[in-house]
């Protein structure tokens, strides 16, 4: 029998498009309330024995993350072969700690595995080397590819990358070395009682054309920080901004600066709502399906 695809309904289209290119079926879950708000779930489906594949598609309230606990355990009492969640964006990675006995987050994740879940798939994860405790039972898609043709088709002679922040430096090194330019990495000034970064400053001029990637924008504030210094530096400079998870708790306010040309991201999380004329969202379809026919092949 056909492996199984289950979706929420409000990511239909995305959802069938994946699962018609990976010759599964595809199904619906129902996760409703009852009056007291308790949750529960109807799958009306044969599972017994197949493969079984569950999207969950992030809202800003990342919700959807702490339910599909209940869609997993629904489905495992359905006897199927092996469960896998595609949790395109994974919550509560920023607020890890190495330093603390239990994060959120493993609390999170090790819900879904005691649920039934055999493995959790994702994309671009912060902090990645906080999941190699869990060895093969997370799969990370990267992205890597789409940030590489989306820079190919700018034509970009005089570039470079700068990284907003020690855990993007890894990220920006990589664009860097791929194409064989400079990274430049901000001296940052932060407020001596808060810790927040106030400032930065850059010690070398930087090229005519800069690229940042980060994993995740939230409110962006960071960012306008770099911004405005890198601009305040040469304020002719052309910036363009690639991030894996758009959040957008809101707009960010660089983007409306006439030298940020556009920020480019995923649809990792559901920025279905997300319309301005400088925010260019790229489907994972295409991704994912490579991700699943590389695996099946090894």
């Amino acid at each position: 029998m056909k492996d199984v695809f289950f979706y929420d309904k409000s990511d239909q289209d995305f959802a069938l498009q994946i699962a018609t290119r990976l010759n599964m079926e595809a199904f619906t879950y129902d996760l409703s309330t009852f009056r007291n708000g308790e949750f529960f779930v109807k799958i009306p489906y044969d599972l017994e024995n197949r493969n079984v594949f569950i999207l969950v598609k992030t809202s800003k309230e990342i919700q959807n993350f702490q339910n599909i606990v209940f869609v997993v355990t629904e489905v495992y009492n359905k006897n199927p072969k092996t469960i896998n969640v595609i949790a395109l964006f994974i919550p509560y990675l920023r607020q890890f700690s190495s330093e603390k006995n239990k994060n959120i987050f493993d609390v999170l994740v090790q819900n879904v595995f005691y649920a039934g879940a055999n493995k959790i798939i994702t994309v671009d994860p912060h902090c990645e080397n906080f999941l190699d405790s869990y060895e093969d039972k997370v799969l990370i898609i990267h992205i890597r590819d789409i940030f590489i043709e989306k820079i190919k088709s700018l034509h970009l002679e005089d570039f470079c990358f700068v990284a907003p922040d020690l855990g993007a430096q890894k990220r920006n090194s990589f664009f860097a070395n791929y194409f064989g330019k400079k990274i430049f990495f901000a001296e940052k000034k932060r407020n001596h009682d808060s810790g927040i970064i106030e400032s930065f400053h850059f010690c070398e001029n930087v090229s005519q054309n800069v690229i940042i990637v980060d994993d995740i924008i939230d409110t962006g504030k960071t960012l306008d920080l770099l911004i405005n210094c890198l601009l305040q530096k040469n304020p002719k400079i052309n910036i363009f901004v690639f991030c894996s998870h758009a959040i957008f708790s809101q707009i960010p306010t660089f983007i409306d600066n006439q030298q940020v040309k556009f920020i480019f991201t995923t649809n990792s999380l559901d920025n279905s709502k997300l319309e301005h004329k400088k925010v260019i969202i790229e489907s994972l379809e295409s991704t994912i399906v490579k991700f699943f026919q590389k695996i099946k092949k090894m």
